[in-house]
């Protein structure tokens, strides 16, 4: 709870990356994060106007960009494509020549391998 900005967003970057690094840590959840609802607005993430403060900025960098996965390539010559992705919920398209063939993935903890094969 500090009026300084850049203090919240260091604050919220860093809070956020140890929680992520820790096993036993399998969600967060920030409840003050609109000035318009909270009496502490020095603790909110987005003003009342709806543009995000600092630490806004910090949580969807984390979010939507450090802790997301985006990736795409082509296979090798075997046909296999290997790429490492955050846990979670995944749709994944695969496309030769006009074909395509959409899956949904789960990656979990344990780093099993998914098999596609193109129908």
């Amino acid at each position: 709870d500090t009026p300084d900005e850049q203090l919240q967003a260091d604050f919220t970057r860093d809070f956020l990356t140890a929680a992520f690094s820790h096993p036993a840590i399998n969600g967060i959840v920030h409840w003050e994060f609109w000035d318009r609802q909270e009496e502490r607005k020095d603790v909110s993430l987005w003003r009342a106007d709806g543009t995000p403060r600092a630490a806004g900025l910090a949580w969807i960098d984390m979010v939507s960009k450090t802790w997301w996965t985006n990736a795409d390539g082509e296979t090798s010559a075997d046909g296999t494509y290997s790429t490492r992705g955050f846990y979670g919920d995944y749709e994944v398209t695969v496309s030769t020549g006009s074909r395509n063939q959409t899956v949904k993935l789960k990656l979990q903890p344990g780093g099993a391998t998914q098999t596609i094969s193109l129908q």
